[in-house]
């Protein structure tokens, strides 16, 4: 293990070393401890058979810190993971309920959290004071102080007392969280980091001192196969998936570790490390700490949280390109494996009991999708949205408008950069899906004539038509778009024959 930063060198102690009484002095617990935390004022840990137990720290006259007694917390459920803020603790059950414990006024009696009474929740993290929790379906939410846009929810604010979920990440596929000081972090299942809050000393990695009260993606640390985070009070560690560390924000007392009390704006790699393949990150207040191992193969893996219910969102993860491709993921690239996507929406659509499952999770999730995503991941909803259209259409012998006026409505919400990237992801196969939604709903509406009359103010399709062909034009996407000639003669104002009508309705025409 190596250590760095602010008195580090006391810091750590090695067993059985009379030379100094200085460091963290040997506890012999006599139990295993399978998750540990520490804040200000706090230190919390698990035992393997689920109880937790809280201690609180003070500091003496001499300037050292000193422990208090140790107290059992009388938790209905055991407990798995503890994350510590200034004062208070977070507990994390097996069952993935949480519960809070306001050190500060004992007894410590967990309170559980009634926003997560029906959801799942996977991972929780703590900054000073405020916290952040990953569900099972890949949702963020935060709670707590809000003075600095830790919180990530858009605005400025004293903060939430209950959890909140952070809309902009709700079609990106976090499998990871962190929270330090009043800054957080979430990791993206292909390495994308997205940060938010505190950055006086460029602790976000965003290359400037401006706090941010929305995810904003790290675009420095895109390709590096993040997999990883750990915050410390005002500076950050990033593990990737090749054992490298890159450290950025606060260098004051050399946490860095870059040989240097120099802030950093930028991620940056940690030479001295350099070939040492390390496995375990962890950042405190003012240090940094890391194992490493010289195997050839390391065991921590991502994670992945997959719902028992149906639901579309999270089955992204099925459907990624293997060998670690999909890391390569940017905005020329999706990470998606489209073939396989579509192999397994024919089964889907074949079978009606499953369908119908399917249908109504999707037509739940349409609404939900944020207008203003962040991140090109994000946009993989899109792409695998328009290849169920494609099978629908194909496989379904009945079939209903009402999913497809959503997914057009969906994107019609989206910004025009935003459908610009989604087309150089899917390019012409993208574009087709959506104009052929679109004029589906058209010609559904207005039957076999075209309208007279220009289309209302609130009717957008025939505006996003244009930006849609006008998107393919700058991209220079070829694309075939089968014009029926009445609609030409219309425009030109000509006048129609039957036999122009035959397109509308071969049936009808004969």
């Amino acid at each position: 293990m190596f250590s760095w930063g602010e008195d580090c060198q006391r810091g750590f102690w090695l067993n059985g070393d009379s030379s100094t009484d200085k460091g963290v002095h040997h506890l012999n617990v006599g139990y295993n401890v399978t998750s540990v935390s520490a804040g200000r004022s706090v230190l919390a840990f698990v035992k393997s058979n689920g109880n937790a137990f809280i201690l609180r720290t003070y500091e003496s006259k001499d300037g050292n810190r000193v422990r208090g007694k140790q107290k059992f917390v009388k938790c209905k459920e055991k407990i798995e993971a503890v994350s510590c803020e200034d004062d208070e603790v977070t507990l994390l059950s097996e069952r993935g309920s949480v519960f809070c414990v306001d050190t500060t006024h004992p007894p410590y009696t967990p309170r559980i959290l009634g926003a997560f009474s029906n959801i799942q929740v996977a991972q929780v993290a703590c900054g000073s004071q405020h916290s952040v929790a990953l569900t099972k379906e890949c949702q963020v939410y935060t709670w707590g102080l809000d003075s600095r846009g830790q919180l990530g929810l858009g605005k400025k604010g004293s903060g939430a007392r209950s959890p909140q979920q952070v809309r902009s990440l709700s079609s990106v596929p976090v499998v990871r969280i962190s929270a330090g000081g009043d800054q957080s972090f979430a990791l993206s299942v292909s390495g994308g980091v997205f940060c938010w809050g505190r950055n006086n000393c460029g602790q976000l990695g965003l290359g400037d001192t401006k706090d941010t009260h929305t995810p904003t993606c790290v675009h420095s640390l895109n390709l590096k196969k993040t997999r990883d985070i750990c915050c410390g009070n005002d500076h950050t560690a990033i593990l990737t998936k090749q054992g490298a560390v890159f450290t950025f924000g606060s260098g004051q007392y050399g946490q860095l570790g870059h040989n240097s009390f120099r802030n950093e704006l930028h991620p940056r790699f940690v030479a001295e490390l350099w070939g040492a393949k390390v496995i375990k990150i962890a950042c405190g207040r003012n240090l940094d700490a890391n194992r490493f191992s010289n195997a050839t193969q390391h065991g921590l893996e991502l994670l992945f949280y997959l719902p028992e219910r149906p639901y579309f969102m999270p089955t992204v993860f099925s459907f990624l390109l293997s060998r670690d491709k999909h890391f390569q993921t940017s905005s020329k690239c999706h990470g998606l494996n489209l073939k396989l996507a579509r192999q397994h929406f024919k089964k889907l659509v074949k079978t009606e009991f499953v369908w119908d499952q399917v249908e109504a999770a999707v037509l739940h999730l349409l609404p939900l999708l944020d207008k203003n995503p962040v991140g090109v991941e994000s946009l993989r909803i899109f792409l695998l949205l328009n290849e169920l259209l494609h099978i629908i259409q194909k496989y379904r012998k009945q079939q209903s408008s009402k999913l497809a006026e959503m997914v057009a409505a969906a994107v019609t919400s989206l910004g025009v950069v935003v459908i610009a990237v989604a087309i150089q992801h899917g390019e012409e196969e993208f574009i087709m899906g959506v104009l052929e939604q679109i004029i589906m709903e058209a010609f559904l509406d207005i039957g076999l004539c075209y309208p007279n009359a220009p289309a209302s103010h609130e009717d957008q399709r025939f505006y996003l038509f244009g930006v849609l062909c006008g998107l393919a034009l700058y991209n220079q996407v070829i694309i075939y778009l089968p014009f029926p000639l009445v609609l030409f003669k219309k425009l030109l104002r000509g006048s129609p024959t039957l036999n122009d009508l035959k397109e509308f309705s071969p049936s009808v025409g004969k």
